[in-house]
């Protein structure tokens, strides 16, 4: 059987066709008859199906391959995917001013503020006031919270807190009445003191309160008891005690020459479980009279009685 050509479009079709693949025309069943044709004066009739309106070429023998659909200008761009950062590895760079995928704005990050370097002068400035004022709190510290002087330490004096000094005696003359003489309150040792010799002591016993002045010593000084004292003399007597009293203010002074003598008596010579400028402390005790201590340049000489004395003594090593 020879192909069919579809009246409508031309197009050439199976002979078992009975319509256009094409077109859409159908063919009327064998043995009918075709309609009429329209007249020449009305243009024929189109298809029914709206999109085959359009005037087509007249159909060749051989199809046409269709080009491939294009936009009217051009391929059009494919949009730009966002694609996600992957663990371990940095995101994809964008252009400055681009969007993000959510729409919102790239806000560019703000620079850490460059720290401010130092002026070594300043610091250095800054370390000196810190000391200066460092050294100033430790030194009120310590003056405010510092302990006593050794004459000031309750284990180092006596229980009332005092070097123990004090002479009293009667005397007529060049200086009349009865005489007191005690240490200062604020004083840090006794000037009293005795020697340890290699074969002997001295005892030396002194008071000063600034005014009078008073100072008895006794050699050798073998310990308690009674003591005639002489002058010191370059050669004394064997089993002889020698020393000087002497009494003196601001004006004048008083003191023992030959061939006067003193009556000097040590009552009691006590260790103390006390100490001094790390010296141990005794306590001595005793009395004195002299007939006559001679005064200085043209003042009359004195007569002393009833004198007595306690004063704490530093033991001085030989």
């Amino acid at each position: 059987m020879q192909p069919r050509t579809c009246p409508n479009c031309g197009r050439l079709l199976p002979a078992q066709a009975t319509s256009c693949m094409n077109c859409g025309f159908r063919f009327q069943p064998t043995g009918q008859r075709p309609p009429a044709r329209p007249s020449s004066s009305f243009p024929p009739a189109g298809p029914t199906n709206p999109f085959t309106a359009r005037t087509r070429p007249p159909a060749s023998s051989t199809p046409r391959a269709r080009p491939p659909l294009q936009p009217p200008d051009g391929p059009a761009p494919r949009p730009r995917q966002h694609t996600p950062a992957q663990p371990g590895k940095p995101a994809p760079r964008q252009r400055p001013g681009a969007s993000s995928q959510s729409g919102r704005p790239r806000v560019a990050p703000t620079p850490a503020p460059t720290p401010k370097k130092l002026n070594p002068r300043l610091i250095l400035i800054l370390a000196a006031l810190v000391g200066v004022i460092l050294g100033g709190v430790i030194g009120i510290f310590a003056f405010v919270h510092k302990g006593p002087t050794t004459a000031a330490n309750s284990p180092n004096l006596s229980p009332a807190g005092k070097i123990i000094g004090r002479v009293s005696f009667n005397s007529s003359g060049g200086l009349q009445g009865t005489t007191t003489i005690t240490l200062p309150e604020n004083t840090a040792a006794p000037a009293s003191s005795i020697q340890k010799g290699a074969s002997a002591n001295v005892l030396q016993v002194v008071v000063n309160n600034g005014t009078l002045n008073f100072g008895l010593t006794l050699s050798p000084y073998p310990g308690p008891g009674s003591y005639t004292l002489q002058p010191f003399q370059t050669n004394p007597a064997p089993g002889s005690f020698n020393g000087t009293i002497r009494i003196s203010n601001q004006q004048n002074s008083w003191s023992l020459h030959p061939p006067a003598q003193c009556a000097v008596t040590i009552a009691s010579d006590t260790p103390l479980n006390l100490q001094a400028q790390k010296k141990p402390l005794h306590e001595v005790k005793g009395s004195f009279d002299c007939p006559k201590l001679v005064g200085s340049g043209t003042i009359a000489p004195i007569k002393v009685t009833q004198g007595q004395f306690d004063v704490y003594v530093e033991m001085l090593g030989s």
